[in-house]
């Protein structure tokens, strides 16, 4: 009996001692993973590239250096501008200090490519320099050689982070050079200065798009304004003015890389300088004899232009713009006693404004 009490104390004594241990192994937390100090959040239409893509570019790119360093957190927007273009917009945060570039190409995944290649240069270039050298080196076997002696640890001052180089990425696909369109343009317009009251008229124009530049013809009619003598307001004439314009444009914002046609949202801003010629014609009322009197007109011109894409072909722009008259002509009627009498005198400088629609092809 006492030698059976001893074996099962000395069992029990070893179950303890056993669970003791196997609960410590249990409960002792596993060493955590060292979180990355690069991020990049991918936004792209469905088809497109995914986050599991870009994330595992920059583990490729980077390896040990995506758990190290200052810390950066970049997004890609990728959009697609119209059939068979998209758009990437990366917006890189390194340390507060923010850049953001801009590109274009004709395939979608390629710029969630260039997005995480970028984002890994601007964190350690040096690091994805060594990821492509082992990548183009060939595998060649070579003997093993010794394991030389370890050496005891030598204390090492960490390296101050370096400033990602400044990285120029050309254009993936720029615009084909002379790339032929037409644009035809209708609507409203209103005017100032040229005939004696501000008035109100129609524009029309046709022309053909060279890349970013256009030469343009067009039509203009200002109607609807009267002049009256000082003191005789039931005696004056009515007026009309009818030019056709050439003028040649040029879209300054964006000034390398303008859409044509537009796509839906696309905005630009175009300057214009050209010349007017026409007719500057009156019809007197209110006196014993009226008359119908014509001058000639012509005056160069500056106009600047406002146009956003709306859907399709289609868009809406607003243009501004002043005209210098050439020797503007005088309108008289005769009075009593053979007096001239002055109804109205351009003035020195006309101003514009129209609102148009217009078709891109």
């Amino acid at each position: 009996m006492k030698a059976g009490r001893g074996a099962g104390l000395a069992l029990g004594s070893a179950l303890g001692t056993l669970v003791s241990l196997l609960g410590d192994a249990h409960a002792q937390p596993a060493t955590p993973a060292a979180a990355p100090m690069v991020t990049l959040k991918l936004d792209a239409p469905e088809g497109c590239s995914s986050q599991s893509f870009v994330d595992g570019e920059l583990e490729r790119l980077l390896g040990d250096a995506l758990r190290r360093g200052v810390p950066l957190d970049a997004r890609a927007d990728v959009a697609q501008i119209r059939e068979g273009q998209y758009r990437l917009l990366l917006r890189i945060d390194r340390a507060g200090s923010v850049s953001s570039r801009e590109l274009e190409a004709k395939n979608c995944a390629t710029l969630a490519e260039v997005a995480a290649l970028l984002t890994a240069l601007s964190h350690d270039p040096e690091a994805v320099d060594r990821a492509r050298a082992r990548e183009a080196a060939p595998v060649v076997a070579q003997p093993a050689e010794p394991a030389p002696p370890i050496s005891p640890p030598v204390a090492v001052a960490p390296k101050p982070p370096q400033q990602a180089p400044f990285v120029y990425v050309p254009p993936l696909s720029p615009p084909p050079a002379g790339e032929l369109g037409f644009a035809a343009r209708l609507g409203p317009m209103f005017g100032i200065a040229d005939l004696p009251d501000p008035h109100a008229g129609v524009s029309a124009a046709v022309g053909i798009r060279i890349d970013a530049y256009l030469v343009e013809g067009a039509f203009e009619m200002g109607i609807g304004s009267t002049g009256t003598l000082d003191g005789r307001p039931a005696a004056g004439a009515d007026f009309m003015r009818i030019t056709g314009i050439v003028r040649g444009c040029r879209v300054v914002v964006p000034f390398f890389h303008s859409t044509f046609p537009r796509g839906p949202g696309d905005i630009d801003f175009s300057a214009c300088v050209g010349i007017e010629l026409g007719v500057m014609s009156g019809e007197g009322f209110g006196v014993t004899k009226p008359e119908r009197g014509e001058a000639f007109w012509a005056a160069p011109r500056v106009d600047g232009r406002l146009s956003v894409g709306v859907f399709g072909p289609l868009s809406a722009g607003a243009e501004v713009g002043v005209a210098f008259p050439v020797d503007p002509r005088r309108f008289i009627i005769h009075g009593v006693a053979e007096d001239i009498l002055v109804v109205h005198q351009p003035g020195p400088v006309a101003g514009r404004l129209g609102i148009a629609l217009e078709l891109q092809l």
